[in-house]
Formats: C-alpha cells, sequence, structure tokens
C-alpha cells in the first residue's frame, strides 16, 4: 500500500510541476499568439507547439534523474517535499534555457515574436536548446555531491554548449542567424537541433558521476569531454563521407533541403549516445 500512495503522490507532485510550467511558459509569451491557449483549442501554429512540447518533454527527463535523489529522504513526507524542490529546480533551469536560446542561439532573433508568427525553425532550434539543457541536467543530478556541485556543473554544462554551438555557428558559411530568423528554413534549424542535442549527450557523460574534489572533477569532467566530442567528430565525419560523399552540406541547407539534414541530425545523436556509451572517461 504505501508503494501505492507513494506512486500517487509523486504522480501528483509532477502533475503540480507541470501546471506550474505551463504557466511559466504562458507568462514567458510577449504575446497572444505565442501562448498555448489556441494552440489547445485548435486554432494554433506548429511553431508554438514545438517550444511548449519540447518544454514538457524536458522536464519529464530531468525529473526521472531526480527520483533516485528523493528516495534518500527519511521520510515520506519529506520524499515528496525534495522531489517538488528538485521540481521547482528543473523549472528555473528551462526557464533560463528559454532566456538563453533567445540571447545566445539566436540573439538577432525575437523567438517569442517569430513563434507567434509561426516560424517552425526557431521552434526546433528552442526544441533542441530545451532538450539539450535536460540531458545536461541529467548529467549533474546523476552520483552524489553537494547542491552547489550540481549547480556549478549545471552552469558550466550550459556555458559549454553554447560555446561549441556558438563556434559551429561562426565557423560554417551559413549564416544561421538568417536562415532560421528572416528565412524560415527548417534545414538549418534540424542540422543545428542534431548539434545542439548531440553536444549535450557528450557534455552529459562528462559530467555525470560522483563527486571527488572540484579539481578532480573538472579536470576529468573537461577530459571526458575533449575526448568525446573528438570521437564524435571523428565518426560523424567518416559517416558523411560514406553516405553522402561529394555533399555539400552548406549548399543544401541554404537551398532548404530538410530531408537530409534530418538524417544528419539523426546521425549526429545517435553517434553521440554511441559515443558516451561506450567511452572509458
Amino acid at each position: 500500500m504505501n508503494q501505492v500512495l507513494t506512486y500517487a503522490a509523486l504522480l501528483g507532485v509532477f502533475a503540480v510541476l507541470f501546471v506550474l510550467g505551463r504557466l511559466i511558459l504562458n507568462h514567458w509569451s510577449r504575446t497572444e499568439a505565442d501562448n498555448d491557449t489556441a494552440v489547445l483549442a485548435g486554432a494554433g501554429n506548429m511553431a508554438v507547439a514545438l517550444r511548449h512540447g519540447s518544454f514538457y518533454i524536458a522536464l519529464g527527463i530531468a525529473l526521472i534523474s531526480t527520483i533516485g535523489l528523493a528516495g534518500q529522504a527519511g521520510s515520506w513526507g519529506l520524499m515528496l517535499v525534495e522531489e517538488f524542490g528538485w521540481g521547482l529546480g528543473i523549472l528555473g533551469a528551462l526557464t533560463m534555457s528559454l532566456w538563453v536560446n533567445e540571447r545566445f542561439v539566436l540573439p538577432l532573433v525575437n523567438n517569442s515574436e517569430a513563434l507567434g508568427e509561426g516560424n517552425e525553425a526557431v521552434g526546433v532550434v528552442e526544441a533542441g536548446s530545451l532538450l539539450g539543457t535536460a540531458f545536461i541536467m541529467t548529467g549533474t543530478l546523476h552520483g552524489s555531491g553537494p547542491v552547489v556541485a550540481t549547480v556549478v556543473f549545471f552552469v558550466l554544462g550550459q556555458m559549454l554548449m553554447l560555446t561549441m554551438v556558438r563556434l559551429y555557428d561562426w565557423s560554417r558559411p551559413v549564416d544561421y542567424q538568417a536562415e532560421v530568423g528572416s528565412k524560415r528554413n527548417l534545414a538549418a534549424a534540424v542540422l543545428l537541433f542534431g548539434k545542439i542535442v548531440a553536444i549535450s549527450l557528450v557534455i552529459r557523460n562528462a559530467i555525470t558521476g560522483s563527486s571527488t574534489g572540484w579539481i578532480s572533477d573538472l579536470t576529468g569532467s573537461l577530459v571526458s569531454f575533449a575526448v568525446g566530442f573528438a570521437a564524435l567528430a571523428g565518426v560523424e565525419y567518416l559517416v558523411d563521407r560514406v553516405l553522402f560523399p561529394g555533399v555539400n552540406v552548406d549548399e543544401m541547407v541554404r537551398s532548404g533541403k530538410a530531408a537530409p539534414m534530418v538524417l544528419l541530425a539523426a546521425i549526429s545523436i545517435a553517434t553521440a549516445l554511441f559515443v558516451t556509451a561506450v567511452s572509458p572517461y
């Protein structure tokens, strides 16, 4: 009976967090058009649905990692309080991700305005950022250590993800800000989505584990990320040469060919999953 009650109580906590998440999203909305009311009524657009839907998925992914942490509490009531506390922290981190996405991933785009106008490309990039944030959180919430370490490594993980995404953007001849923002190019958005999620998975692996001290934790995380990212880039390069010999990805992005970019994004994510699974670091 206790297990059934615990199960029901945890579902209740999730429901409350879900409602709070919706309130946060709609409060974040800059216009009536990027509010989810129209979406739920069947009259909204896909771009808004992508933001809200990926937020909920990210919330679920991150919450899974907190179950064991709350389960360490000394009593049933304290466990629920801790679970709710972790959930509030996750909601805060995801809200921060929305802000970060607007300021750093697509700094030249007004995301909320673009979503309200039905720009699905912006919605796809936001979905990648939110899911990437959730994966990074699962890394910081795994293992044991003080809460401050969880916060510090989450922030460092976010900064590393943003840095790598911006470096990728700057290194390519394609103007992703214009392609995603003004041109609504789904091909560019899907490719960015794959890169963001893949990089986040590598970061998650780098920051996962029990704390053994600040210096050793930071050193180990940096080494793990460097090895993982090098493996990801190497495998991606080899696969691209085999599956897409002679293909100019940048030209395909500019021409808006989204279907090949779906395959490339899938390859990036699948490679990251495998690389991190077999990595000795």
